[in-house]
């Protein structure tokens, strides 16, 4: 017996019992962190803000119309790029 009173063998099983019970609320923690979701609409508004967004500054810096601005940041959020409007 040990200082505590306890056979060597029990301490080292409750060493490991710990020492699992820590590593078992660690990865529940790493999982739970793995599934944050973001809301699709959330995805759509901020997409469709950003297009907005871009065609007004790109109305007021070029001089384009809304729909060639929004077109041209429709193409470039979507990365097909610029091939459609200049060749």
């Amino acid at each position: 017996l040990d200082s505590f009173g306890v056979a060597p063998d029990i301490q080292d099983i409750l060493t490991a019992q710990a020492q699992l019970d820590q590593l078992e609320v660690k990865e529940s923690v790493e999982a739970q962190l793995q599934r944050i979701s973001v809301p699709l609409s959330l995805v759509f508004f901020t997409m469709f803000a950003y297009l907005v967004a871009g065609s007004i500054i790109f109305c007021v810096w070029e001089g384009w119309t809304f729909l060639d601005s929004f077109y041209f940041c429709y193409i470039s959020l979507t990365t097909i790029g610029l091939s459609f409007l200049f060749s």
